[in-house]
């Protein structure tokens, strides 16, 4: 295969990030809602990017995309046999309103993206002021979203397990931390003719939370996504997961049980990628 061809096939295969914001942990995601509730959840995105640069390359000229994405989640909070944990399945879907790269219009797979399954336990759960909460979480997301070798998919078009350990650590005086860090495990599997493997890919991500009230809190955070190089028949496309992004998030819990979310995010360092100049969440969510 020709490198050009190898770089071009790369940046197309590589899948635009809606999965990602399923695993973007949000401040007080990991608070212990209470013995059997549930809560059912809807995430509204927009991320539009004029950069895309492909790793020992550099950036390629006349490139951006625009992608709208949705995700519907459902949480419940279940103690067994005298252990708390959260079960939880979420689906994924996306539209990519422009995907250019070099100046060439591409093909996508918009639509319905993958199926995710959740579980985690609580080694340590407290909602005292200084008090901490750790969480141990395991994913499995399945490949039912389309995906093509050439376009640019909301799927990742193989199963991934994600292991994932959460912390909330209460400060005092309305302070908090909330962090995270999980790691990606890709399945290598054959699309149209080509081997496709991707490297696990790492994400840490910290939040310093201002909660003023019960009903509402202010955090600023940053991720940073690590590894996750991606590869056609053994070449390296020039594609990874290499991203720094800077946050700024609110939450407000409304009288009639609905919390809505929102965040405004930007990415500050790519290598392997397109560069997201700007990042809006917005998440609505009702407990039961």
């Amino acid at each position: 295969m020709k490198a050009e061809h190898c770089l071009l096939l790369g940046s197309l295969c590589s899948a635009i990030s809606v999965s990602s914001y399923a695993f973007d942990m949000l401040p007080a995601d990991f608070t212990w809602m209470g013995n059997g509730t549930t809560v059912g959840l809807a995430y509204f995105a927009y991320q539009d990017a004029s950069t895309l640069k492909v790793d020992g390359v550099g950036k390629v000229p006349q490139s951006d995309a625009q992608v709208y994405a949705g995700i519907l989640r459902a949480v419940r909070w279940q103690e067994i046999a005298g252990y708390k944990t959260v079960m939880q399945t979420f689906l994924t879907s996306g539209y990519v309103d422009k995907a250019t790269v070099g100046g060439t219009d591409q093909p996508d797979n918009s639509g319905l993206g993958d199926l995710n399954f959740g579980f985690t336990v609580y080694p340590m759960a407290s909602n005292e002021p200084t008090g901490t909460t750790l969480t141990l979480s395991g994913y499995v997301t399945a490949p039912t979203g389309d995906y093509d070798v050439g376009k640019v998919n909301i799927g990742a078009g193989t199963w991934i397990f994600t292991p994932q350990i959460g912390l909330i650590q209460g400060l005092g005086n309305g302070f908090l931390i909330d962090a995270a860090y999980d790691v990606g495990f890709y399945k290598t599997t054959d699309h149209n003719g080509f081997e496709v493997k991707t490297d696990p890919a790492s994400q840490a991500q910290i939040y310093l939370r201002y909660q003023p009230s019960m009903q509402t809190n202010y955090a600023v955070g940053v991720s940073k996504k690590i590894g996750g190089k991606q590869f056609l028949d053994d070449q390296y496309t020039g594609m990874k997961t290499d991203v720094t992004q800077l946050r700024l998030t609110t939450t407000h819990a409304f009288q009639n049980g609905l919390i809505a979310t929102g965040m405004l995010a930007r990415d500050v360092q790519v290598e392997g990628g397109f560069k997201n100049d700007i990042s809006v969440l917005f998440r609505i969510g009702k407990a039961f």
